[in-house]
């Protein structure tokens, strides 16, 4: 936690002064405009930390969608990052029953995180390289669903039946900060040039998380499931990269 937090006040002093020089570099050219809106994909990866890595050390990986509002004439940016992991599961087959031997049931339970945050980042809006720094409030949810299918001869599969064995919501508070590589811009003439441009994003964020119940493992006994829990406070690290369009 440490290190992350001196890499962020890095971030915030390299932001200030990139800032100061993009003010002088464009006061040298006619106004510009951009797009308010910027869209991103994200591939990301979740590591628990404290509590939570000491009950649960696995790896979370997943994908994130973020909607960003820029306030015209500054630097700053309001919007909601949303973001969906997979930390493990468990895949195997099964009898139906014992009067059907030969017809099979394939069984999935799938640990997961959903993750619903409002965010204000500070980021400038121009140069090929633009650090920038996050506020992000909002919440989680740790989910473990188990899914029965049914597999026919012909190997496709369908659904019987399917169970949340805990879901449990908790909220969620931190600091972010990255780098955007700018890599594309197009420019829409008229009395004030308006562009458009394309990202290449590098984030971190780490999240504090209140406390929450979730699974650990799911056993079959035979004739019942064995679910094991733990409850504990969910601190997050959370590695991002991905693509930035702003229209």
């Amino acid at each position: 936690m440490k290190n992350f937090l001196i890499l962020i006040a890095l971030i915030i002093i390299g932001t200030l002064n990139l800032l100061a020089q993009i003010q002088n570099t464009e006061d040298m050219y006619e106004p510009v405009q951009y797009y308010p809106l910027s869209f991103n994909i994200n591939f990301l990866t979740g590591l628990p930390k404290g509590d939570f890595e000491e009950s649960y050390d696995k790896i979370g990986f997943g994908i994130g969608l973020n909607l960003f509002y820029n306030i015209e004439d500054t630097p700053l940016y309001v919007g909601t990052k949303l973001g969906w992991m997979l930390f493990n599961y468990d895949d195997y087959q099964t009898p139906l029953s014992v009067e059907f031997p030969n017809d099979y049931v394939d069984i999935t339970t799938d640990y997961q995180m959903y993750v619903i945050d409002f965010a204000v980042k500070i980021m400038p809006d121009w140069g090929p390289i633009r650090p920038y720094m996050e506020f992000i409030a909002g919440t989680h949810n740790l989910s473990t669903t188990t899914t029965a299918e049914s597999v026919n001869y012909n190997s496709s599969y369908n659904d019987i039946a399917s169970s949340t064995d805990v879901s449990d919501w908790t909220f969620n508070y931190g600091v972010g900060g990255g780098l955007a590589f700018n890599v594309f811009r197009g420019k829409v003439e008229g009395n004030k040039a308006r562009f458009w441009e394309l990202l290449v994003d590098l984030n971190a964020e780490y999240l504090l998380g209140g406390e929450a119940e979730y699974a650990l493992s799911k056993t079959d006994m035979g004739n019942e499931f064995q679910l094991e829990t733990a409850k504990s406070k969910t601190d997050m690290l959370s590695i991002k990269m991905g693509m930035t369009f702003r229209f």
